[in-house]
């Protein structure tokens, strides 16, 4: 039975979230389990989700025409952004994990590629309602854009 609804997309995410789903127990040695059709319609939405929260300081302080512009462009960059990141990172992953001795195959490479590109996303996404209420708020709070860029920054560097 194929998982189809976007519930079924989050759950994926949360079994990523939570580290049941790449637990060393719960997998064979050479295979990675992940389901990657809901995988990239969740880093599609909060990659859009993400920009559309970033953007909202342009519709609120510049003029309208530059604005729907802007939210436009501000929008699709995210996600863009990671969907450019997999095929760039993909061989030099596979290669990486050829060489130390890993017995992934390349359909699993491809899957965990996936996956870690969901968990990325989903640290800014987090960040991202927090971003909009400071915005529409209309005074800027420095501690919030450190924090959006720490938040970034760590989903990047920290393995699981």
């Amino acid at each position: 039975m194929r998982e189809n609804t976007m519930w079924d997309w989050m759950g994926q995410l949360d079994r990523l979230l939570r580290g049941e789903a790449t637990r060393l127990s719960a997998r064979p040695q050479s295979v990675v389990e992940l389901p990657e059709n809901g995988l990239p319609m969740v880093i599609l939405i909060l990659g859009l989700l993400c920009g559309l929260c970033m953007c909202f300081f342009a519709l609120i302080n510049k003029p309208v025409g530059n604005a729907l512009l802007k939210m436009q462009f501000s929008t699709a960059k995210v996600p863009a952004l990671f969907f450019t990141t997999l095929p760039a990172t993909f061989p030099s992953l596979y290669v990486f994990n050829a060489l130390v001795g890993s017995r992934l195959t390349l359909s699993s490479v491809w899957r965990l590629l996936i996956a870690i590109m969901a968990v990325m996303i989903a640290v800014p996404a987090s960040i991202s309602p927090l971003t909009l209420v400071v915005t529409l708020r209309r005074r800027p709070v420095p501690a919030v854009t450190g924090l959006r860029c720490c938040g970034t920054c760590w989903s990047s560097l920290w393995p699981e």
